[in-house]
């Protein structure tokens, strides 16, 4: 029996970030993943439920370090996943609940 899948809606800067570091195959393993496993990403303290995921890239071989992140918002399986932006780990260290909130 497989998994029931969430709709994904994908916001303008993960849209931005995708197309300048992942390619096609790397996109579409990441929506599906998230969309299967939704509640699979650490939630961010101070956020009120946006979450962050580690991917590593089958086209990177850095380790963690060259691995990207995916931020997201997840409520519930009556909402949409909502994927908000994304970054790499070797040029980003971290993301704050500040930097969420805006």
């Amino acid at each position: 029996m497989s998994k029931k899948l969430i709709s994904v809606v994908e916001l303008p800067e993960l849209q931005k970030f995708a197309k300048n570091n992942l390619n096609e195959k790397e996109c579409f393993e990441i929506i599906h993943y998230i969309a299967a496993n939704p509640d699979q990403g650490d939630i961010i303290k101070g956020t009120g439920g946006i979450r962050k995921l580690r991917f590593t890239l089958s086209s990177n071989n850095k380790g963690k370090s060259g691995s990207i992140r995916i931020i997201y918002f997840y409520y519930n399986e009556n909402m949409p996943v909502f994927l908000i932006t994304g970054f790499i780990k070797s040029k980003m260290e971290n993301i704050n609940h500040n930097s969420c909130n805006e």
